[in-house]
């Protein structure tokens, strides 16, 4: 009979794989570890038969090495074509917060920017040029959401020929992140009020995002199991980005809610045959 399994890379990392090691522990599913520097084939999963299976770690360990590993491939919700401002603005409009944007070049902006933009790149694992952008790697240029000036774009050392969205800029009252495992709001946190950082699992923002997000979910969604953060504007909660379950940091969620809802979607998935996401 199959068993559940996390498996997570280094799992040390406090802002991700940490808390899921510490919610495998507490809820009594089996953990294997795998080191930043392992690759497939050197530190094979355990024998034995694993399913479901939560795959947890960085962008490029989940995307370049879970997705190439046989035995995890069914596990990783991660369609890089889904990830894409220019599908959320198609399929979501105005819900999307930056749905005024249009595709271009950074090439293209140093010679005919003339007001501030909000650029993201287009790549589904959050890349510009040869720069892969997670938030515990501060100080990186490339992260998504980056608002750009004439003055400042070319200062990035981004390579010219990277496909970007830019939009003008929105101001942003409040952030929450939500997750939504096999159709349902089962977490969130907020992660930034008025400008400040405020991580907290139970502001009243937090319930009103996950209904927003489940309504969302009934028009498009990128998965079975996804994450989205919603900014609250002028015109109310709208979508700031979707981004895998893999790789979003916790904030103030929990963990453990996490893992439960999403070994009890699956199993039941398993039940009914495996049908199609």
């Amino acid at each position: 009979m199959a068993q559940p399994l996390v498996v997570v890379q280094n799992n040390f990392v406090t802002r991700l794989t940490e808390p899921m090691a510490l919610a495998a522990h507490a809820n009594g599913v089996a953990l294997h570890d795998v080191s930043s520097g392992e690759h497939a084939g050197t530190n094979p999963l355990p024998s034995g038969d694993w399913a479901p299976i939560l795959v947890i770690g960085s962008v490029l360990f989940v995307h370049q090495w879970a997705r190439d590993d046989a035995r995890l491939t069914p596990w990783v919700f991660w369609d890089d074509d889904q990830y894409d401002a220019v599908v959320w603005a198609e399929m979501m409009g105005r819900r999307y917060l930056n749905a005024d944007g249009y595709e271009t070049t950074i090439g293209r902006l140093q010679r005919d920017l003339r007001h501030a933009r909000h650029i993201r790149p287009r790549s589904g694992i959050k890349m510009v040029g040869d720069k892969v952008r997670t938030e515990d790697q501060a100080g990186q240029t490339s992260i998504p959401g980056l608002v750009v000036t004439p003055e400042t774009v070319g200062t990035y050392g981004i390579d010219p020929e990277t496909r970007v969205w830019a939009s003008v800029p929105q101001d942003i009252l409040a952030e929450v992140r939500v997750w939504m495992i096999g159709g349902r709001a089962v977490a969130g946190s907020t992660y930034r009020i008025a400008g400040e950082h405020a991580r907290h699992a139970g502001h009243p923002y937090v319930d009103e995002c996950m209904q927003v997000a489940w309504h969302d979910h009934q028009r498009w969604h990128p998965d079975r199991h996804y994450v989205v953060d919603l900014a609250l504007t002028g015109e109310g909660w709208r979508i700031v980005e979707y981004n895998p379950i893999h790789s979003s940091g916790w904030y103030a969620a929990d963990p453990g809610t996490v893992l439960r809802a999403f070994m009890a979607a699956e199993e039941k998935r398993l039940q009914q045959g495996g049908e199609d996401r």
